[in-house]
């Protein structure tokens, strides 16, 4: 409550001084004055950024400014009555358009013009110039001449002041009074040049230099010192107005007070609005800026997400190619376990016929060591293919290739299936070897289970490099009877699969382009041909 009267009681002392001010410039002195009223703007700025607690301070302040005048007391009443009637509407007004007193965006600014200039003033002035009337302060014939008065001195005052006043509330954290005195006394001095030296009688080249001094300011200083070098300049004209000098003197008084008005309210147009897109734009600047540090943090846990999820991608991958490789291992190694079961029951036989000689146990021992031989590079033949690889290396193509085709021959002989290849010596590529091979086999295997699966008649398999220039293309192609068009475009997609739940993880051919594209910085893509599909990847060539 005490600040509450303290904050009115302040607002009250401000409205009579400034009031007391603006009606006693050398240009005016009447209770009514066309010239700037300081005071509306004061309290119109009070009443958007405290609320409705100040108009008991614009009433007392009116009231006193009146009867400082010798008004009679129910005159005097009778404007202050007025004039905080027009603070309680500006408040009601400005709280149902949900004005923003930041002025940060231009509309803000627009609607502080329109409702000062049409509603606002419009109010006062005729209501306020009803009390002069029936005080007999006017005579009826100089009522609306005097309307106008009050009017066109009030809107000057609330357009010059307000937004100076809401921008010094918003910017006051960042206010610097070594800028603002710099501004100030350079808008003095140039106002002083203008008006009292050079005495300037042309009012479009005085605006051609002053116009464009303070945007400048409301470039580079901003416009709360913007603000305050247009105040500069509207006391600077309004005081050589005064004193007789400049263009604002000579046209008769009324002419000479609008002149300096519309001179004013140029700066006020051009500088406040300029200075409100300069914040919309420093705004929009730092809500990038938030954006784009947002989109940042969104894009690096995306990016984390991504890897994570391809790394335990690749884990599946990898536990289904092991599973493979075990499959594969086990074929391999049935033949050889069969011949070491064969030899263990010949030398037991030949045991018990008295047979197993020296010599026999020679030629067990031999027999079954190159068969555990082939056991154990088998192993380390699988162990070495499916090593991760850390660095990049330079590799033959054909090699890599024919290796690969190796490891899955003897499952493919079981199956019958015949594995063809057509593949040009000495290209050489950039990249993982062992990985590029697992590529392969994934393709393999996929092709022998899609023959299996369907049964087809003719098995056979086509693996042929095309070099051309920088780029060699390595073509996969089966016989397995294609895939059908819908289902094509999907197949590299993650846990799609068009195996069996049993049979297919659907990360196979993901992670096959993954280590084609990402890994080796090439191309996999897949298209149907006759009878079968074939399989691209495109890599590029270098040199050994």
């Amino acid at each position: 409550m005490r600040k509450d009267i303290a904050t009115a009681a302040s607002v009250a002392l401000l409205y009579f001084v400034f009031g007391r001010l603006s009606l006693s410039l050398p240009i005016h002195n009447a209770i009514v004055t066309i010239s700037i009223f300081f005071s509306e703007g004061i309290s119109l700025a009070a009443v958007l950024i405290y609320g409705m607690k100040v108009w008991p301070g614009v009433f007392a302040g009116q009231l006193a400014l009146a009867l400082s005048f010798g008004m009679s007391p129910g005159t005097s009443f009778a404007i202050a009555a007025v004039n905080g009637a027009e603070a309680v509407l500006a408040f009601r007004i400005f709280r149902f358009l949900k004005f923003d007193p930041r002025l940060n965006r231009l509309h803000h600014l627009f609607t502080l013009f329109w409702v000062v200039v049409l509603v606002l003033q419009p109010f006062s002035a005729l209501l306020g110039n009803l009390a002069l009337l029936a005080g007999s302060v006017i005579e009826p014939h100089d009522y609306f001449k005097s309307v106008f008065s009050w009017w066109f001195g009030n809107v000057m005052g609330q357009l010059l002041l307000t937004p100076l006043l809401l921008i010094l509330y918003r910017d006051f954290k960042t206010f610097d009074p070594k800028v603002l005195t710099a501004t100030v006394i350079f808008f003095g001095t140039l106002g002083y040049t203008l008006f009292f030296v050079a005495s300037v009688s042309n009012l479009a080249l005085l605006l051609s230099i002053t116009v464009p001094a303070a945007v400048l300011a409301a470039t580079y200083a901003g416009p709360l010192y913007a603000s305050f070098a247009v105040l500069t300049l509207a006391v600077a004209s309004i005081l050589s107005a005064g004193l007789k000098t400049g263009p604002f003197y000579g046209g008769g008084e009324l002419d000479d007070i609008i002149n300096i008005n519309f001179y004013i309210l140029a700066h006020i147009m051009v500088v406040y609005i300029w200075g409100v897109l300069s914040k919309e734009k420093e705004d929009a600047l730092q809500a990038l800026a938030r954006l784009n540090r947002e989109l940042e943090s969104r894009v690096e846990a995306e990016v984390k997400k991504n890897r994570e999820k391809d790394r335990l991608m690749l884990a599946q991958s990898r536990l289904a190619q092991m599973g493979e490789a075990i499959n594969m291992i086990a074929h391999q190694w049935r033949q050889p376990l069969n011949t070491l079961s064969l030899l263990v029951q010949g030398a037991s036989l030949k045991y018990g016929m008295g047979k197993f000689d020296a010599e026999a146990m020679k030629e067990f021992k031999y027999k079954c060591v190159d068969q555990i031989s082939g056991m154990s590079e088998t192993i380390d033949d699988f162990r070495s293919f499916f090593r991760p690889e850390k660095e990049r290396q330079v590799f033959e193509l054909a090699h890599t290739v024919g290796r690969a085709v190796e490891l899955v021959a003897p499952v493919y002989e079981k199956e019958q299936i015949r594995v063809t290849l057509d593949l040009q010596k000495g290209v050489y590529v950039n990249g993982f070897a062992n990985e590029l091979g697992q590529v392969l086999v994934n393709l393999l295997n996929n092709a022998r289970d899609a023959m299996v699966e369907k049964a087809v008649s003719r098995r056979e398999i086509i693996i042929r490099s095309v070099f051309d220039g920088g780029r060699v293309s390595l073509i996969v192609e089966d016989s397995a009877g294609g895939i059908d068009a819908e289902v094509l475009p999907k197949i590299f997609d993650p846990y799609f699969s068009t195996k069996s739940k049993k049979n297919g993880t659907g990360l196979g051919l993901y992670m096959s382009k993954i280590i084609v594209e990402e890994h080796m910085r090439g191309r996999l893509y897949a298209e149907n041909v006759a009878g079968g599909v074939r399989f691209v990847i495109e890599l590029a060539a270098t040199k050994r």
